[in-house]
């Protein structure tokens, strides 16, 4: 008994023994990688500072671009997003950064680039004028990319391929260089460490808080521009309830409430409630219209607010439109992810006018570039092309709130590209309004397409006008024109698509396209700086091509568009019926093209016959301006001066046909 006793406390010592050294340990390894990250984020921190000093030298010498497109979205996002690495493809017009002769570039790419593809963009950047392309970029494949799951960002690929991170860092080695990338997460910060090599971007710190949805109103905030009235930093049914309540009773003749997730993009977090469906809405009118002095009283807006509140319990569950059911298949579901991440509520007109974007360049010395404006083509919130520049918005306009807004952005340490996104429409007094609706810290595709014409057109890009204007293409009959004849013969305009959908392209093989396309006329013009050029993903494997139609009018690349949409459909195949499937970052098809052109073809017929005075003088009374702001119980609301009450909802136009050319017809 005693020496059974002896041998239990021996075991009972060893198993403490064993469990004190593994506490021991595992205490000794916490410590030591919280003291190795607490080094390398100060190493990080001191190397980007250090970054930011010598950037007026770095800008203007001899350096190497890293350009790393990953989506570092989180998890749940990529796992619904099919194609997500044809996606992260779709940006390599950066490879165009080399028309700086100081400029070489290595492109990471998430899957090894067939030879049509690369080839194709040898040849591309051999016409705009850079002489042995090849020797100018490096493209670089993660070896490791076949051995993760398809949701994996491009980012953790490079980050678990040591062989590729070797060639970035060797190819780097003692030279000038910076990573830009696209959307930032922890991984880009972990891959700037690992090579050396600083972000020129946010902090994924900083990109996290000002990034969302509720982070953009702050931004807008500080820049003192127009926003709508809302609310943010919601995360739960009773604030959305609460907020709603009590912008609906302060609010009165906005016609329509957007709810949106913080952290979703390209339309998907997106729901909307028309105002008209509260039951209770015209006793309001009445009540509101009878004794407007009683309405804004603490007990009349106590009960007003209580009985919007207990009647949008019952109603938003039947009565909000989710603009994505397959990714939100319930009210219930869409709360859940307001819960998780948070969301805003602000107020949108019924008929959008426009929907301009601004595409921003934030030097880490301050200096703020408007690189370019471009009107977005919006389906259901989503994002279907742009035409470049915008027409709107009267340009002085834009450019003064986007410029504020770049201001406020450094001075929350945000620097490389911004896309701000914006709405403009007019009000029932016909004045021209426009709204700062959310903002990118990212490169975005219209920015990237932007490069890609500008590197095309070797012309220049008029800050001040918003104005592109191509090089003389007859020197000897411009001296004889007025100047200004001559600036109208050289502007150049351009409509894109990042992503057409055809089922057709997987069974059409790269060459037999491209001589379909010489022998039909489809072709960029080299001499005339006009026609149509086309942005490889993937040799077509994905089904999917980006578009760029470029023309000295609005209108006319409008058409160089639709004659390529054209083309598409005779000699690819007719899909009219047929949609791609949805996958949260939207491929786009023919028909919603269409769909969505109709109204700019419209807008450009009347802007060329009307000019744009009228608009001047709207804005002059209705652009940016700053307004005040009002603090909710739930969340925090902004407040400006209402819309005035909607007028009826124009009726539906005509049903599009298969063919886009019926839509220049006068």
């Amino acid at each position: 008994r005693a020496y059974t006793r002896l041998c239990q406390r021996h075991a009972a010592a060893r198993t403490v023994g064993r469990w004190w050294r593994f506490f021991r340990d595992r205490s000794a390894a916490r410590a030591a990688l919280a003291a190795r990250h607490v080094a390398e984020q100060a190493a990080w921190e001191a190397m980007t500072a250090r970054f930011w000093r010598e950037w007026p030298r770095i800008r203007k010498s001899r350096r190497v671009i890293v350009h790393i497109p990953s989506l570092s979205l989180a998890e749940r996002q990529r796992r619904t997003i099919a194609n997500l690495d044809v996606r992260q493809n779709a940006q390599m017009a950066r490879l165009c950064d080399v028309k700086d002769a100081d400029v070489e570039v290595i492109y990471v790419a998430p899957f090894p680039l067939n030879e049509d593809t690369v080839s194709y963009f040898q040849r591309v950047l051999e016409i705009g004028g850079t002489h042995d392309p090849a020797k100018r970029f490096r493209v670089v494949v993660p070896e490791n990319y076949h051995k993760f799951p398809s949701h994996c960002s491009l980012a953790t690929l490079l980050l678990y391929s040591p062989r590729a991170l070797r060639r970035i860092a060797n190819f780097c080695r003692a030279k000038d260089a910076y990573i830009v990338p696209n959307v930032v997460g922890p991984d880009e910060l972990r891959l700037s460490v690992r090579l050396g090599l600083p972000l020129l971007a946010a902090e994924p710190r900083v990109a996290g808080i000002y990034g969302t949805k509720s982070g953009s109103k702050r931004i807008f905030q500080a820049a003192h521009v127009n926003v709508p009235p809302g609310a943010h930093d919601l995360y739960d049914e009773d604030d959305v309830l609460g907020s709603l309540a009590h912008l609906v009773a302060h609010n009165l003749d906005v016609p329509k409430w957007i709810f949106k997730v913080d952290d979703e993009f390209g339309g998907r977090g997106h729901a909307h409630l028309l105002t008209s469906e509260l039951q209770c809405y015209p006793a309001l009118l009445q009540q509101y219209d009878a004794d407007p002095s009683a309405w804004a009283g603490e007990s009349a807006q106590a009960a007003v607010q209580d009985r919007i509140a207990n009647e949008l319990e019952e109603l938003l569950p039947r009565k909000a439109v989710l603009s994505c059911k397959w990714l939100f298949r319930t009210w219930a579901e869409f709360m859940a992810a307001f819960a998780r991440s948070g969301g805003v509520i602000e107020a949108s007109p019924l008929e959008v006018r426009s929907s301009p974007s601004v595409s921003l360049f934030i030097e880490p010395d301050g200096t703020v570039q408007l690189k370019c404006t471009h009107e977005q083509l919006l389906r259901d919130y989503s994002f279907v092309g742009a035409a470049f520049p915008q027409s709107a918005v009267p340009h002085p306009a834009l450019r003064d709130a986007a410029l504020a807004i770049g201001r406020a952005c450094y001075a929350k340490s945000i620097i490389g590209h911004v896309g701000v996104d914006l709405v403009a429409f007019v009000d029932e007094q016909r004045l021209l309004r426009v709204w700062a609706v959310d903002l990118n810290l990212r490169m975005t595709q219209t920015a990237c397409m932007f490069n890609f014409f500008d590197f095309l057109m070797g012309g220049t890009y008029d800050e001040q006008s918003g104005l592109y204007y191509a090089p003389p293409t007859a020197p000897a009959n411009a001296l004889a024109q007025e100047p200004a004849a001559r600036s109208e013969a050289d502007r150049r305009c351009y409509v894109v698509n990042e992503m057409l959908y055809h089922p057709d392209f997987a069974h059409v093989h790269h060459s037999a396209f491209f001589n379909m396309c010489r022998l039909k006329g489809v072709s960029f013009d080299l001499q005339m700086k006009s026609g149509t050029i086309f942005n490889l993903l993937d040799s077509f494997a994905s089904c999917v091509i980006g578009v760029l139609a470029v023309g000295k009018t609005q209108l006319k690349a409008l058409k160089v568009f639709a004659d390529c949409l054209d083309f598409l459909q005779k000699e690819v195949g007719a899909t009219a019926e047929v949609e791609p499937e949805p996958n949260g970052y939207l491929e786009v098809s023919l028909k919603d093209i269409v769909n969505s052109i109709k109204g700019l073809v419209d807008r450009s017929k009347k802007h060329t016959r009307s000019g744009k005075d009228k608009d001047e003088r709207a804005a002059s009374r209705g652009g940016f301006s700053a307004q005040s702001r009002k603090p909710s119980s739930a969340g925090t609301v902004s407040q400006l001066a209402p819309l005035g009450r909607a007028p009826p909802r124009s009726p539906m136009g005509e049903s599009v046909t298969s063919s886009a050319s019926h839509l220049f017809e006068q």
